[in-house]
């Protein structure tokens, strides 16, 4: 009779112990994520990664190579997590042609200054750098342009989105301008 109460025991001993190991791995996962939670996470997710490095000195010739433009009334040029951001603010009256021409010459002078092959373009061993060019003619309003070059490191090309018009005009329309259905009767027997 002796080894038939030891046996509950065991089992009962082995089930709390199952029931505990995942309770600590929780309770150490808690504790951890409220230590301090104003402190940023340190570490850098690029390492071995970025080879050629971008510097600030390229970054300030993109800039100043950006004022060529005739249309342009500000640069600001960025690199922020691996993306180097080009925004080319415009005069109002700038034309969407005009616009269409600067971004594509934009990508082009970027292209002299840092090679797109070299620094935007992934390799089999390392990650690179993302690219995007903003070109705009006025933050909001009815005349307003905007256009977005995109030239990511895994992309073979670039590609060009014009933010204020939709890709489909009739999904476009039915979003903006829903159309209530008629209601239908039903019918009773």
């Amino acid at each position: 009779m002796a080894s038939r109460r030891k046996k509950p025991r065991v089992v009962l001993w082995l089930g709390i112990l199952i029931l505990f190991i995942p309770c600590v791995i929780v309770a150490a996962v808690l504790w951890n994520s409220l230590e301090d939670p104003t402190q940023p996470v340190e570490g850098n997710r690029f390492v071995d990664e970025l080879n050629p490095a971008i510097t600030d000195e390229q970054l300030d010739s993109i800039a100043a190579a950006m004022e060529k433009y005739e249309y342009l009334e500000s640069v600001e040029v960025n690199c922020i997590s691996a993306t180097v951001r080009v925004l080319l603010n415009t005069t109002d009256d700038i034309s969407e042609g005009d616009l269409n021409w600067m971004i594509n010459d934009a990508y082009t002078t970027i292209d002299s200054i840092l090679p797109i092959s070299t620094y935007f373009t992934n390799t089999d061993t390392t990650k690179m750098y993302d690219l995007e060019i903003h070109t705009y003619n006025v933050v909001s309003g009815e005349n307003q342009i905007y256009y977005v070059l995109t030239k990511t490191g895994g992309a073979e090309t670039y590609i060009i989105d014009v933010l204020t018009s939709p890709k489909n005009q009739s999904i476009s329309d039915s979003i903006l301008n829903p159309q209530p259905e008629e209601p239908t009767e039903e019918v009773t027997e």
